[in-house]
């Protein structure tokens, strides 16, 4: 009887650790950040990610999209960083480079949304659920 409980909360655990892997990848999160994050080997997480059908370049994208979200919302350069693992200035450039999105023009559309309402706590996680 022990085993099959036993069986039960590891066959749990793994779902778990596949949703979490599936929504941070959703969210553009590097496999080995997922990874460390999670405590599991970064081959569990790449082969989720394939599983899914993404590349590192899709998630790449992902990442991106969910930045320029975020900024837009009204979260910080630095407050994104410390989720995803990077440096503030890191955002800040990769953004420019690869989308040529301006941090200034974010800045002027989050407050113009404040302004208008109060922003909506339907907007992406204050904090990733690790």
């Amino acid at each position: 009887m022990g085993a099959s409980n036993e069986n039960k909360q590891t066959g749990k655990r793994a779902r778990e650790i596949q949703e979490k892997i599936h929504a941070a990848l959703e969210r553009g999160v590097k496999d080995l950040f997922i990874a460390e994050k999670l405590s599991v080997k970064v081959e569990v997480v790449r082969e989720a990610r394939k599983s899914l059908g993404m590349s590192r370049e899709d998630v790449t994208k992902k990442r991106y999209a969910y930045w320029m979200q975020m900024l837009s919302q009204g979260y910080s350069l630095e407050h994104i960083a410390e989720l995803y693992g990077v440096k503030p200035t890191s955002v800040r450039y990769m953004l420019w480079d690869k989308e040529r999105f301006s941090l200034v023009a974010a800045k002027k559309q989050s407050a113009l949304l404040r302004r208008s309402e109060e922003v909506k706590k339907t907007g992406p996680a204050d904090r990733f659920s690790w």
